[in-house]
């Protein structure tokens, strides 16, 4: 373009002041003959074209600027829903705004990590004692696929697709992953379509059409990395490869990562959250010992019902494992009575109402549940677009789902793991713990005790 093959440096042009920009001129124009008014019309045009842009997006050699149009709803903290469960009565004190505060849980030091070091917390047994298995539905593609007839009738009650996928492979200049860099999928009428943040393998999925949006004309991908922009044109779909790209910038892995856990605290969780409970520090302290150099943060989250004592209740992030570890062990399961509960404030309080690491190489919520949602329409609005904006947020969601659940919250929780590039994780028989489980739709899986899913699981998205 003219532009820049006349100023190459005209975005440094604009930060500087008049007489040093005249002075820029005059060493640089001047002698290419280039008059003083087309200079300063230059320049007049770079600043018009910079502010069509998306905020702090710049054009790089061989990519396109663009404008997105984010049609995005807000997400508020407050529950839009309540008022379709308020025949069941107001639920108890604490709400879902209220948290409680590292110092109300601070103690002397960090155990030693090693397994059972959550028996000081007083739950049942020692650190090693629940099952479980993980389906990776991202990796055997093929295979979730070919099940889509089963869950087919779950898809369509909650307009809910992932099919259409786009995968993304971020390097820099050197080779290395792009970690948390935020890809976008795109189209002519620039929409934003679907938005993810790459892991620390430089990976992402975008997704179109999962709740139905229509695109228009050709699409596009958009890697925002460093206030810098890049387009990827004419992606394809997982089906015939991965949209790969180096991006010509110098990354730096972030060295933190923020970990979340959901619980549903309703009676029927009360076994196996008690035996969770002595999982937890035990999981804490050797995800820490795994990775000595990264800056980890931990925080907790407890849901119900509507009716119940209370309806969330809450710890934030932090640094202090054993605030949280504390926090995690004075609570109990108890109320609940119907099927379904309130999973959409546990994303709502989990993804919107924490404040997450604006740069990180990992962050997850492990959200672990016995019953789905409600599936009034409110509450499906709601779930798909948490699950977006977790996405969005780079939130791995990983269910780690217990006794009790039906093939309904199956689906939904591995929808949840699909679109936000996470895993779908669940608790087996054979530990004799808690109600049956059942099996999922899947060729097989290896059983592992809970706690090593766990940590293991954290260090594949931080190492």
């Amino acid at each position: 373009m003219l532009v820049e093959f006349l100023l190459p440096d005209f975005r440094r042009i604009e930060l500087l002041p008049a007489f040093r920009t005249l002075k820029y001129y005059q060493m640089n124009f001047c002698k290419k003959g280039l008059p003083l008014l087309v200079f300063v019309a230059l320049i007049f045009a770079s600043c018009q074209k910079e502010s069509s842009t998306v905020p702090g997006a710049n054009e790089v050699d061989g990519f396109e600027a663009i404008a997105i149009n984010d049609t995005q709803e807000p997400l508020l903290l407050s529950d839009p829903c309540a008022e379709e469960f308020s025949s069941q009565g107001e639920p108890g004190s604490p709400t879902s705004t209220d948290a409680y505060a590292e110092d109300d849980y601070e103690m002397s030091s960090e155990p030693e990590a090693g397994s059972g070091g959550g028996d000081s917390y007083g739950g049942q047994g020692t650190a090693g004692t629940i099952t479980a298995g993980e389906v990776r539905d991202l990796v055997d593609w093929s295979y979730w696929q070919s099940i889509q007839p089963e869950f087919g009738e779950t898809a369509e009650v909650w307009s809910m697709n992932p099919i259409k996928r786009f995968s993304v492979l971020l390097q820099d200049n050197t080779g290395a992953p792009l970690t948390d860099a935020q890809v976008l999928l795109t189209d002519d009428s620039h929409q934003d379509l679907w938005r993810a943040q790459t892991d620390n393998a430089g990976s992402a999925e975008l997704w179109l059409d999962l709740y139905s949006d229509q695109a228009e004309g050709e699409l596009k991908i958009v890697v925002f990395y460093n206030d810098v922009q890049f387009v990827i044109e004419d992606p394809i779909m997982y089906e015939l490869g991965i949209n790969q790209a180096e991006i010509p910038v110098n990354a730096t892995k972030p060295m933190s990562a923020d970990i979340m856990i959901a619980f549903d605290a309703t009676g029927s969780m009360g076994d196996e959250l008690e035996y969770i409970k002595t999982e937890v520090l035990d999981i804490f302290t050797r995800i820490k010992s795994s990775n000595p150099q990264m800056a980890f943060r931990f925080g907790s989250v407890f849901y119900k019902d509507y009716g119940d004592d209370y309806l969330s209740i809450s710890t934030p992030l932090q640094e202090e494992i054993n605030a949280t570890a504390a926090f995690i062990n004075d609570q109990h399961a108890a109320g609940g009575g119907d099927f379904p509960e309130a999973v959409h404030i546990a994303l709502q309080d989990g993804i919107v109402g924490e404040d997450w690491a604006e740069k990180a190489s990992t962050r997850i919520l492990f959200l672990i549940l016995d019953a789905p949602p409600h599936k009034d329409e409110c509450t499906q609005k709601q779930m798909r677009l948490l699950v977006k904006e977790a996405a969005r947020k780079g939130v791995k969601v990983i269910p780690i789902t217990a006794s009790g659940i039906d093939k309904e919250t199956e689906y939904l929780m591995r929808f949840a793991a699909l679109a936000t590039n996470g895993t779908y994780s669940f608790i087996t028989d054979h530990s004799g713990i808690g109600g049956d489980h059942i099996d999922p739709t899947t060729l097989g899986y290896e059983v592992e005790f809970l706690n090593d899913l766990m940590v293991r699981l954290v260090n594949r998205y931080v190492e």
